[in-house]
């Protein structure tokens, strides 16, 4: 049976729209990655729970995002991304509504586990709607917008989560998002009347799904667990676990008629490049907005909203130059912004990591500019790069896969600085506590009590209570700087896997052939 034609391209009004609904979508579901961490104090507090249960919240949306979204971009593929688009954003909006009034910690993680599986059906679907509307000339700026305003609002979480939970409640976090969700969901009938691709109705790989899921969440586990008391056997446990399901993964898709991993997209230089560096930039970006934040309160005393307020020249930074970046890579290829933006992330995150122990606001501030310059230039050429060199019937599924190397650098970054972190600053009160000669046993089980609670001000003497300041310092620097390495990385595999033997293949554009987007890696 002869495939239906493609439907015509849409007009320019009809792409505003588009543009605006999936920003509009991926504003709704990313900004809960950083709200609600900050709203998680009045949230332990009135639901009566642990730190612990309450970290659960986080946790529950970002490993359930990491581990469907791969499966969430082949099922756009096979039934509509435009299906799949509604269908999630209208998934996610309805159970912001049951998270806003949830009694129980255990009615809120489960409500959060289904607004992350939400988003892994929404996100890989609006990108790629976003990429089949806009035409390869115009792909990048549109990227660009769609990308800054979608990080803008990530990194505005922490005022916005702040000023809720402050001034109304922390169930408002959840409930901004059913307005969100109906004007988008509004816009969508409007603007996306068809399908912008023909559905390929391709068996799903969901023993694929699974498999990869298991390993992502191994992994992530056991390198969180290597950063607590938990016993060594249980990060030996958790590395095995990762390892074997690995194997049995691959084992697998080698088998499976429709993998959930395409062996042909991933060897290509541009594409697995591509998701090597965006996994590495989400790992930096942990780095950058979460303990860059948690520094500004902690270290420099700041308030959740006053810190917040600090970290917007960044965000004002990544806002002007991710459409720039954008367009240069319309005119040039991905490769020169990518090499770019990630040696200035690199640059950005190895001055905040050296000016951190100055305790000094405007110290920092260069570092946080630069380092939205800097992301501003790869995030969304990375993503173009990536997009352009899957064939058009497989956008769904690079964008789903994609999304996998972003979501699992977020929660591996998240893990591994985390355990960076404690350990660092561990390490950094017991030297500090051992040149103090009147830290008694007493005294020491109170700055240890301090540093856990990243509270200095529990009515410490001055000099105990400047040795667990000093050691949240060097362990705020540990962790800028392991995201600078992780920058480095994403670097060096850009100016690779992105090189100049991708336009020595650029040939004129074939007339016809759905292929015809794997003619041009050059423009990658």
């Amino acid at each position: 049976m002869t495939p239906a034609p493609v439907p015509a391209e849409p007009p320019h009004a009809r792409r505003g729209a588009v543009l605006a609904l999936t920003t509009g979508a991926v504003s709704m579901t990313l900004i809960d990655m950083t709200a609600v961490a900050v709203a998680l104090p009045t949230l332990q507090a009135d639901l009566n729970i642990s730190a612990g249960s309450a970290q659960w919240v986080v946790s529950a949306y970002f490993l359930a995002l990491a581990a469907g979204v791969a499966l969430g971009g082949r099922l756009g593929d096979s039934f509509g991304h435009r299906r799949c688009f509604l269908i999630g954003v209208a998934v996610f909006g309805a159970v912001s509504a049951v998270a806003g009034a949830a009694p129980s910690i255990e009615v809120l993680v489960a409500a959060r586990v289904v607004q992350g599986l939400a988003a892994a059906l929404t996100l890989p679907a609006g990108q790629a709607l976003l990429v089949d509307t806009f035409p390869e000339s115009e792909r990048g700026r549109a990227l660009g917008l769609y990308i800054g305003i979608g990080s803008a609002f990530v990194s505005l979480g922490p005022l916005l989560g702040g000023w809720l939970s402050e001034d109304l409640s922390w169930r408002w976090v959840f409930l901004i998002n059913p307005p969100i969700a109906l004007a988008v969901l509004a816009t969508g009938l409007f603007a996306l009347r068809t399908e912008t691709q023909v559905p390929t109705r391709s068996p799903l790989d969901v023993p694929g799904g699974l498999l990869l899921a298991g390993v992502m969440v191994a992994l992530v586990l056991g390198i969180g667990a290597a950063g607590t008391s938990a016993p060594p056997i249980a990060v030996i446990a958790a590395a095995a676990i990762a390892i074997v399901l690995g194997i049995v993964l691959r084992a697998f898709e080698r088998r499976a008629p429709q993998p959930l991993l395409s062996a042909s997209l991933l060897r290509r230089a541009a594409f697995a490049g591509g998701l090597a560096v965006s996994a590495c930039l989400q790992l930096a970006l942990i780095g950058l907005v979460v303990y860059g934040a948690a520094w500004l309160q902690d270290g420099l005393d700041l308030s959740p909203l006053t810190a917040g307020a600090a970290v917007l020249p960044a965000t004002l930074t990544f806002l002007v130059v991710a459409p720039l970046g954008g367009a240069v890579a319309d005119r040039v290829g991905s490769r020169m912004p990518m090499v770019a933006g990630t040696a200035l992330l690199t640059a950005a995150l190895a001055w905040l990591a050296v000016t951190v122990p100055d305790d000094s606001y405007a110290l920092l501030l260069p570092g946080f500019v630069l380092a939205g310059a800097g992301l501003g230039l790869a995030v969304a050429t990375t993503t173009r790069a990536v997009l352009s060199a899957a064939p058009e019937r497989e956008r769904g599924g690079a964008s789903g896969l994609l999304y996998t190397s972003q979501q699992f650098g977020s929660a591996l970054g998240a893990a591994l600085l985390g355990a960076v972190l404690v350990a660092v600053e561990r390490s950094a009160l017991d030297h500090h506590l051992d040149t103090i000669t009147g830290a008694t046993p007493t005294l020491r089980a109170q700055a240890e009590q301090a540093l856990r609670a990243h509270d200095v001000t529990a009515g410490l003497p001055a000099a105990i209570a400047d040795a667990v300041t000093d050691a949240l310092g060097s362990g705020t620097a540990a962790a800028f700087a392991v995201g600078g390495v992780a920058a480095l990385v994403a670097c060096a595999v850009a100016y690779i896997s992105q090189g100049p033997r991708k336009r020595r293949q650029s040939a004129p554009r074939p007339q016809q052939g759905a292929g015809a987007a794997d003619e041009h890696p050059a423009r990658t």
